[in-house]
């Protein structure tokens, strides 16, 4: 996968070099309190890391950390992250946006992005998002990009892009 590009951002994927990036965010106790419960250590974040690379080269796509266009600076981490299931090649898609970038449109804007490549080159089965059902930013995001709940639980949600259910 190539680098995907916004109108504010650089979405490219993760590489080695990028630990010391995204351990900032996967250490943020904020940021992960909805997908972990908790901060990543730094082996952690580096086991996590080595799997994404690994994504890249067995699936052609994955998790990405997301840049500003022109500064630099890294807004989050998004992606489409390979899901292999019996029915075939699934993605899920993920955004974090880091405290600074919050309530200014990278989820949505990243996440745009990711479900217009996702059905345009990736082959999947099935395109899907999940949150906590106490991540109000995050059932945003699905609203907006017009997911369609398929599952409720008192520990998660789970959506479908209606074109890949």
């Amino acid at each position: 996968m190539n680098a995907i590009t916004t109108p504010r951002l650089v979405l490219a994927p993760l590489e080695r070099r990028d630990l010391r990036e995204l351990h900032a965010l996967y250490s943020d106790p904020d940021l992960m309190r909805w997908i972990t419960g908790r901060a990543r250590t730094p082996y952690e974040t580096g086991l996590r890391l080595r799997k994404d690379v690994r994504h890249h080269r067995e699936h052609g796509f994955g998790l990405c950390l997301g840049r500003e266009r022109g500064g630099g600076a890294v807004v989050g981490r998004f992606g489409v992250e390979p899901v292999v299931t019996e029915r075939g090649l699934e993605g899920e898609l993920a955004w974090m946006v880091a405290v600074p970038f919050q309530r200014r449109g990278f989820a949505v804007e990243a996440a745009e992005a990711l479900v217009e490549h996702a059905l345009g080159e990736l082959e999947l089965v099935r395109l899907f998002a999940e949150c906590h059902p106490g991540n109000e930013a995050s059932l945003r995001v699905m609203a907006r990009l017009g997911l369609v709940e398929v599952e409720a639980t008192d520990e998660r949600r789970v959506f479908e892009h209606p074109a890949r259910r």
